[in-house]
C-alpha cells in the first residue's frame, strides 16, 4: 500500500487489539488507522465537493447529446462508471488536500477551526504528507490517463499548486476565482471518467454553462469563508470577508444568489417547477446567512449553499425530463 508505506513509522496504539499479537490483527490495525486519516485528510470536502462532482457527472451523462459529449448513458452504465468517478474526485481532492493543510499557517487555523484534521492533531506531519505527495502526483496522472479526465486534472493540478504553494490563497478575490476553476474541475472530471469525451470537445451551451457555473462559484464561494474568520484571522488571511467586511460580504453573497438563480433558469429555459430546488435553497441559505450570524449559523449557510448548487446543477437534468 503505497500511501501506507510513506507513513513508515506512523501508528496508533489506542487502534491495536489488547493482547492480540497476531501480524493479521496488526496489519489490519494499521490499515485501518491508515484509512481513517485520509478520511480525516478529506472529510470537510466530501459534502462540498465529492459528493456535488459525482452529481454532476452521473444527471449531465445521462443527457450527454445536451452537450455533445456523446450518446446517452443508461442507468447501469452510469452506476458502473461510478466507482471510476469516484476514484478519480478521491484522488484529486486528496492530491489538494494535502498541499493545502501540509503548511504552518494552515495547521495553525486548523487547530481554531478545524482541530479534526490529522495535521492539526499531530496524527500525520507535514514531512509525512510530503513524502505522500510525491507518490500522489503520479498516481493522479496515471489515473486520470487511463480512466479520463486528463484535461481537469491538468488544470486543477496547476492552480492548486499555485494557490496552495505559489500564495494564490493570499489575495481573497484571486481566491475565489481559483476557488471557481477548482469546483469546476471536480465537476466535469467525473462527466469525462463518464462520458469517456473531453469537455474541451464539448458544444457551446455546455461551454457557456460552464463559464456561467464558474460565475457562480467566483462571486459565491466565499460564503466558506465566514464560518472560519477566527481562524482566519489568526493565520493572517486574507479573505474576503476580513478584507471587506462581514457585512459587505454577506450582501455581495444575497446578491449574486439573487441574480444567478434566475440567470441559470432564463439559460435553459425552465420555469419554477425545475427550479423550485434552487429557488428554496437559494432562499434559505439567503435568510440563514443574514439572520444566523454565528459560526453554527455560518457552517450551516454553506450546507445550504452546497445544496443550492445542486439544484442549479440538476436544471438541464430537470429541463431534459420534464
Amino acid at each position: 500500500m503505497a500511501v501506507a508505506s510513506a507513513l513508515k513509522g506512523m501508528h496508533s496504539p489506542g487502534l491495536a487489539p489488547l493482547g492480540c499479537a497476531w501480524n493479521p490483527c496488526r496489519w489490519l490495525s494499521t490499515v485501518s488507522f491508515h484509512i481513517y486519516t485520509i478520511y480525516l485528510v478529506c472529510s470537510n470536502n466530501i459534502w462540498d465537493i465529492i459528493i456535488p462532482g459525482l452529481l454532476f457527472g452521473a444527471t449531465n451523462s445521462h443527457i450527454a447529446p445536451f452537450y455533445a459529449m456523446g450518446p446517452v448513458l443508461s442507468v447501469y452504465q452510469i452506476l458502473a462508471a461510478t466507482p471510476f468517478m469516484l476514484l478519480w474526485s478521491c484522488c484529486n481532492i486528496f492530491l489538494f488536500c494535502l498541499h493545502n493543510q501540509k503548511h504552518p499557517d494552515t495547521i495553525a487555523e486548523d487547530k481554531l477551526n478545524k482541530p479534526w484534521r490529522p495535521m492539526a492533531t499531530g496524527r500525520l506531519t507535514p514531512a509525512q504528507a510530503t513524502r505522500i505527495l510525491y507518490l500522489m502526483h503520479p498516481l493522479c496522472f496515471l489515473v486520470a490517463l487511463s480512466i479520463g479526465g486528463f484535461t481537469p486534472y491538468v488544470v486543477l493540478t496547476l492552480f492548486h499548486l499555485w494557490y496552495n504553494e505559489l500564495g494564490g490563497a493570499s489575495n481573497g478575490i484571486l481566491k475565489n476565482i481559483q476557488n471557481a476553476v477548482g469546483f469546476c474541475c471536480f465537476y466535469t472530471g467525473p462527466l469525462e471518467v463518464a462520458t469517456q469525451h473531453s469537455i474541451t470537445n464539448s458544444n457551446l451551451q455546455a461551454k457557456v454553462w460552464l463559464a456561467i457555473l464558474a460565475a457562480i462559484f467566483a462571486t459565491t464561494s466565499h460564503a466558506q469563508d465566514f464560518r472560519d474568520m477566527e481562524g482566519d484571522r489568526a493565520a493572517g488571511r486574507r479573505t474576503i470577508p476580513l478584507v471587506f467586511g462581514e457585512t459587505s460580504s454577506r450582501v455581495c453573497v444575497v446578491l449574486a444568489v439573487a441574480i444567478w438563480t434566475p440567470v441559470a433558469c432564463c439559460f435553459w429555459e425552465v420555469g419554477w417547477k425545475q427550479a423550485a430546488w434552487s429557488i428554496v435553497a437559494g432562499t434559505l441559505m439567503v435568510l440563514n446567512l443574514l439572520l444566523y450570524r454565528t459560526r453554527q449559523g455560518d457552517a450551516l449557510s454553506w450546507k445550504i449553499w452546497v445544496v443550492w448548487v445542486q439544484g442549479l446543477i440538476m436544471i438541464p437534468f430537470l429541463r431534459a425530463y420534464s
